[in-house]
């Protein structure tokens, strides 16, 4: 199962984010930080699979790794990707260190909160979605 975790929002408000969360049927946690190009790449083909499959039941929900340093760094990269999908931030990685061992990582989620996918490539992601949701 995925731990809840105590972030900040884009506000710098804490919030937690896990097994609390609003019950959806897939939600991928992608953890990136705003100095990662293979991260910010993948911004076009996520925006792609979160439109096609939103209103089915799946979400995004982004973990952003910065340093205190890169706060406007990853605000910014926010604003000018025009991300739809809620944003927080995991101030040097303390929350998530234990289960990130790079950037990107992603996992995909259940309506459960148990993790049935790691970092999977977007392909087969939009493929499951598809075959699991649609």
């Amino acid at each position: 199962s995925f731990p809840e975790l105590v972030l900040l929002d884009t506000n710098m408000n804490k919030v937690k984010i896990g097994h609390s969360s609003p019950p959806i049927k897939y939600a991928l946690i992608d953890f990136w930080n705003s100095h990662c190009g293979p991260c910010i790449g993948e911004f076009s083909a996520l925006k792609k699979i979160y439109q096609e499959n939103g209103p089915y039941g799946f979400t995004i929900i982004a973990v952003s790794i910065d340093d205190k340093q890169y706060i406007e760094s990853w605000k910014r990269v926010i604003r000018e990707h025009q991300l739809p999908w809620p944003q927080y931030l995991d101030l040097g990685g303390q929350a998530s260190r234990d289960f990130v061992p790079l950037l990107p990582t992603k996992l995909l989620l259940d309506s459960q909160g148990r993790i049935v996918k790691r970092d999977p490539d977007l392909e087969s992601l939009s493929l499951f979605l598809k075959e699991h949701i649609q």
